[in-house]
């Protein structure tokens, strides 16, 4: 089935045009997208790319593009249920802020909720494997470069103590 996005202009106003996934942005041309920061106690759920899609292998949080006419947290809400299994609903999920790319908006969501890996249901043809972590594992793994190039930096960025208000991203 055919994947189409809103596309929006710079200051992030719909166009009122639709972008084929797949299908090189336009220059000018923006989409969103949106991502999960799943906690569940003091660990953070990282999910793991299937190794066919674009950056393979690697590790980052939960998430995917808006569809057109969707909503970032209807979109946040799907993509959790569809990539992990897992039902939430609007008031669960923070807003934490924008990241602009070069051709898209990522908007961030925050979820604090206690799961266990075994309460997943991964969507196969998105994620290889899951996995809670420490603040300390995901700090080595930024370094070891085993995750999504820019989630580390965004985080460290909006300065999100994503684990607990105590322990910050880059605290000294």
């Amino acid at each position: 089935m055919t994947e189409y996005w809103d596309v929006y202009d710079a200051q992030r106003k719909r166009t009122g045009k639709l972008h084929k996934r797949g299908h090189r942005m336009n220059p000018g041309e923006y989409n969103v997208v949106c991502e999960a920061w799943i906690v569940s106690g003091d660990r953070l759920l990282v999910t793991q790319r299937c190794r066919y899609k674009n950056y393979g292998g690697l590790w980052e949080c939960t998430g995917g593009a808006v569809k057109a006419g969707e909503s970032s947290i209807e979109c946040m809400k799907r993509e959790i249920k569809e990539e992990i299994g897992i039902a939430v609903s609007d008031s669960e999920l923070v807003f934490r802020g924008t990241k602009n790319g070069a051709t898209f908006f990522i908007d961030c969501y925050e979820l604090h909720k206690n799961i266990a890996l075994s309460d997943l249901t991964l969507q196969k043809e998105e994620v290889a494997d899951a996995k809670l972590v420490t603040i300390d594992e995901f700090e080595r793994m930024n370094r070891d470069r085993m995750l999504m190039p820019g989630l580390y930096d965004f985080m460290k960025e909006l300065d999100f103590g994503f684990i607990t208000k105590d322990m910050r991203i880059g605290k000294d």
